[in-house]
C-alpha cells in the first residue's frame, strides 16, 4: 500500500471520530477503507469496485485501535461477505470478477483476486447511504482517497455501481465537470482509458435491476478491461 494511501487511512480514522462527536444521532458507522484482496497481483486485469458507503456496524470503534487493525478486520469481513454474501452489491462483485478473469484468460489463485472493493464515502450509517451532514464533510476526502486508490492499485477499471447520487463525487475524481465526455448507454455511461485514467464505467446500483441489464454491465466491463487503451 502506497505511503499516501496510509496518510489518507489516518485521515479517515479522524474524520470518523470528528462525526461520531459531532452528529451522535446520525449512528455513523466505519470507517470502511478499501484495501486490496489477499494476494492482489498488479499485472492481473482489476477492478476498482466503488459503491456509495457501507452500511452497519461491522467494525465497532472499541476493536481496533489504529489503521493497520482496521484494515485486518475490514479484509476479514468483506472477504466473508463478497465470497458468501447473497446481497446485489456481492453478487456482482463476484460475476463481475469471473467475467473479467474468463475474459483475459486469467487463473486466479483466489476468488476475487481482481477487484478491489472501496466506497465513496468510507464513513456510512448504520441504516441506509449518508445524508448530507454526513456526507458534505466527506467530499474532498473522498476525491482524494479515489485518485490515491487508483494510483496505489493501477486498475484496469474503475466501475461505479452508485447511479448519480454521488455523481459530483464520480466527475471530480475523473476531472470532469460535465458529461459530454462520457458515451450515455440506456442506463450505464463509460469512459474509454487514456493518458491519466484507465477505463470508467459508472452503472445503477444492481439491487432491484433485472438480470439482463447486470449481464450487459458486465459484459461492458469486459470489453472495456481488454481494452489496455493508452494508459
Amino acid at each position: 500500500m502506497s505511503e499516501r494511501l496510509l496518510q489518507l487511512h489516518k485521515l479517515w480514522i479522524e474524520k470518523f471520530d470528528e462525526l461520531e462527536k459531532g452528529f451522535p444521532e446520525a449512528n455513523v458507522v466505519g470507517p470502511f477503507l478499501g484495501s486490496e484482496p489477499d494476494r492482489y497481483d498488479p499485472s492481473l486485469p482489476s477492478v476498482l469496485y466503488v459503491g456509495w458507503a457501507t452500511r452497519g456496524r461491522w467494525v465497532d470503534r472499541e476493536e481496533w485501535q489504529n489503521a493497520e487493525e482496521l484494515l485486518a478486520k475490514i479484509r476479514d469481513v468483506r472477504k466473508k461477505e463478497l465470497n458468501t454474501g447473497g446481497g446485489p452489491f456481492a453478487s456482482l462483485a463476484r460475476r463481475l470478477s469471473e467475467a473479467i478473469a474468463k475474459a483475459c484468460s486469467s487463473n486466479l489463485a483466489e476468488p476475487l483476486q481482481n477487484l478491489i472493493w472501496t466506497d465513496i464515502c468510507k464513513v456510512g450509517v448504520a441504516k441506509g447511504n449518508p445524508p448530507e451532514k454526513i456526507y458534505r464533510p466527506q467530499f474532498h476526502l473522498a476525491v482524494d482517497t479515489l485518485r490515491a486508490e487508483i494510483e496505489a492499485y493501477h486498475p484496469r477499471l474503475v466501475m461505479f455501481v452508485t447511479g448519480h447520487d454521488y455523481d459530483e463525487v464520480v466527475q471530480e475524481v475523473v476531472c470532469e465537470t460535465g458529461d459530454a465526455s462520457w458515451q450515455q448507454h440506456q442506463d450505464f455511461c463509460l469512459r474509454y482509458a487514456n493518458q491519466s485514467l484507465p477505463a470508467v464505467l459508472w452503472t445503477p446500483h444492481p439491487q432491484g435491476k433485472r438480470k439482463e441489464r447486470v449481464a450487459a454491465w458486465i459484459e461492458k466491463a469486459c470489453e472495456l478491461i481488454h481494452v489496455r487503451g493508452s494508459i
